[in-house]
């Protein structure tokens, strides 16, 4: 496995990370008007607005985790 800057060809993996993830995570604890707005679309434009603060960990070619330094969020 190797951790990378994340880089645009990256943005589909990552957003679908995170949005598995939240919904996994929150989906059944934040109220609806939330959860509709957590949309595949909304995932995929705040992994590209974040990238530049992204790291990927890749295995065999593809990414199987990310993280993301935001401010003082990890």
């Amino acid at each position: 496995m190797r951790v990378l800057d994340a880089i645009d060809a990256h943005i589909a993996s990552i957003s679908a990370i995170w949005e598995a993830g939240w919904h996994e995570a929150h989906g059944a604890l934040v109220p609806e008007a939330l959860r509709v707005l957590r949309t595949t679309e909304s995932f995929r434009a705040r992994s590209s607005e974040q990238l530049a603060a992204t790291r990927v960990a890749v295995r065999n070619g593809n990414v199987v985790g990310f993280c993301m330094v935001h401010g003082d969020e990890l």
